[in-house]
């Protein structure tokens, strides 16, 4: 019985050292853009959200219009530049419209259609260095299922690690004992 549990022991512990090895360059990577990401509206990382002229949405401009706007400001530092994403902002009074092309942003007053902010989102490139979809969408999902399950096992195979010499001592204490 105590030769299965040290066997099992030292199984557990080679594997888990292993794997750990394997992956700790990813776990890294994940553990500190993870951090740049937690901080992201704290540094430079995310423009800052400027406020518009008026939070009355009666009183907006059309998002089309908003939309030719932005690509006549962002055409000059991009060829061919293609939107993203629009995201509203009516507490703000402003709509940020988020190119494609190299984590680009404008925003824009949503009444009188001023050009507030042109700058680069740099949270955008960390965060696909973070889920992977930086090297694609099959990379990405690769890259977050096999580090789930890696992540799995190492939390599995270290609590056994921890766990067995623990019943191994126990084991012998009470063959000891009879």
């Amino acid at each position: 019985m105590i030769k299965k549990k040290v066997h099992k022991f030292k199984f557990y512990k080679r594997y888990h050292k292993y794997i750990g090895l394997s992956v700790a360059v990813f776990f890294i990577l994940f553990s500190l853009t993870g951090i740049l990401l937690g901080i992201k509206k704290e540094t430079n990382l995310l423009p800052k959200t400027i406020k518009g002229s008026s939070f009355d949405l009666q009183e907006w401009i059309s998002f089309s219009e908003i939309e030719r706007i932005a690509i006549l400001e962002i055409d000059k530092k991009v060829e061919n530049p293609t939107i993203d994403k629009i995201d509203a902002r009516p507490s703000k009074g402003i709509v940020k419209v988020i190119f494609k092309q190299e984590y680009w942003e404008v925003q824009i007053d949503a009444t009188t259609g001023e050009v507030l902010s042109t700058e680069r989102r740099y949270s955008d490139l960390i965060e696909n260095i973070h889920d992977g979809s930086i090297l694609g969408n099959l990379f990405k999902i690769s890259y977050n299922l096999l580090g789930g399950v890696f992540a799995l096992f190492l939390v599995a195979s270290g609590f056994l690690i921890w766990m067995l010499p623990r019943k191994i001592k126990k084991i012998k204490q009470n063959l000891d004992q009879s």
